[in-house]
């Protein structure tokens, strides 16, 4: 390795689920694609419309949400701002410490770290 550097793989388990939204939106839904137990469990009858389907209102980032990648990403930024971390400029997903020999990718939800 490059003067001791090592590296180490990281997948983030659920990284584009629960990222808090500046602004909600809302989908609908049509009845049949829930489950009975759903169903049941949060009164999805009561809240169907005539045309069978049901409105849901989305607080948070989602698998499928066309700006959940960046949701995500401006999440992770602001999180790692505040030990340092910044993305390269013109180096789309390659970051770096700003004091530590420390530098990663981070492609969707996998990271490759280089690390001392």
């Amino acid at each position: 390795a490059h003067k001791g550097a090592r590296f180490m793989g990281l997948d983030l388990k659920d990284f584009f689920l629960a990222t808090p939204m500046t602004r909600c939106e809302y989908m609908k839904i049509h009845y049949k694609h829930f489950p009975d137990d759903i169903k049941e469990q949060y009164g999805i009858d009561e809240l169907k419309t005539d045309n069978d389907y049901v409105y849901v209102k989305i607080k948070k980032g989602m698998y499928g949400l066309k700006q959940a990648a960046i949701l995500a990403y401006e999440n992770l930024m602001n999180n790692l701002r505040q030990y340092g971390y910044r993305p390269v400029p013109h180096a789309l997903g390659i970051w770096t410490h700003e004091s530590r020999p420390i530098c990663f990718c981070l492609c969707v939800d996998d990271f490759g770290i280089k690390y001392f």
